[in-house]
């Protein structure tokens, strides 16, 4: 009779298969899963912050950009009138100042 390798060989030990998970997995993968959550924590702390930190920072942007805008149409305003000016003084006949 022949025989492979694999084959059960008389008085070799059996080799006893169990379903039993080592305790050094259980408590890497513990270890594992620890570690991710705090990462997880404390990366969503910071994403916060730095949000709350941007929106404060396009409130106040938005905040220029209106006064700017308002500054723009006050200028525009007195550029108006200053052409106003100027075209009342040149129809008069040159009296303003030529």
């Amino acid at each position: 009779m022949q025989t492979r390798e694999s084959d059960h060989v008389e008085g070799a030990p059996l080799v006893r298969i169990t379903r039993d998970i080592p305790l050094p997995w259980i408590l890497g993968a513990l270890a594992l899963l620890a570690v991710q959550a705090a990462s997880l924590y404390f990366g969503q702390v910071d994403l916060s912050k730095r949000t709350s930190e941007m929106a404060a920072d396009i409130k106040q942007i938005k905040e220029e950009v209106n006064r700017t805008g308002i500054k723009n149409i006050e200028i525009a305003y007195q550029v108006g009138d200053l052409n106003r000016r100027v075209m009342v003084l040149e129809s008069q006949g040159g009296r303003g100042g030529k």
